[in-house]
């Protein structure tokens, strides 16, 4: 039972870095630098607050870039219709004076700055993840204070899930910027 369960948070493990769009080694617990449990769970915990952050660096960044072109029908952009709706405002844009065009560059700056942030804090979730796989298949035990890795795993995806959701609109709306900026 126990090995059926550490198969499975392998795949899982193996799906979440693939949503997250980073390179996945064929067998990615055993190429995880070797490391205590304590200190693995201590990175997955870490990387997981900073993929927090990140994200919503990056909602922050796309409400100033709507802010910045004076659209104001999206919202916190928490919803698909709220970001369809910037989506669609930035589309339907013709041009704009020098002063917007120039605010939409520095907007797609900013938009794919934080976006290369929420990847690289996906990338390392990965290597916690894969840390605290290869101590588990080690042999090491979870300390009794740490919660199932099954919740972990399950809590993991979801986030990993919307970064990478957030990362693709984010890139919508910097090409949409790109094209307004000129």
């Amino acid at each position: 039972m126990k090995n059926n369960f550490r198969f499975r948070s392998i795949s899982t493990l193996s799906h979440l870095c693939v949503l997250c769009g980073v390179v996945l080694l064929a067998n990615c617990a055993s190429n995880a630098p070797a490391v205590p449990i304590e200190t693995a769970w201590n990175n997955v915990d870490a990387s997981e607050k900073s993929l927090r952050k990140a994200t919503k660096q990056l909602q922050d960044s796309l409400r100033s870039a709507a802010k910045d072109l004076n659209i104001t029908n999206c919202g916190d952009l928490s919803t698909g219709a709220l970001r369809q709706s910037l989506l669609t405002s930035l589309q339907s844009m013709k041009s704009l004076n020098p002063s917007l065009a120039s605010g939409a560059l520095l907007a797609k700056t900013r938009v794919l700055a934080s976006a290369q942030d929420l990847r690289r804090d996906a990338g390392s979730m990965q290597i916690g993840l894969n840390q605290l796989i290869a101590a588990m298949s080690r042999g090491e035990t979870t300390p009794p204070n740490r919660e199932d890795l099954s919740k972990l795993m399950a809590r993991i995806k979801v986030e990993a899930e919307g970064a990478t959701g957030l990362i693709n609109y984010a890139q919508q709306i910097a090409d949409q910027l790109a094209r307004l900026g000129g």
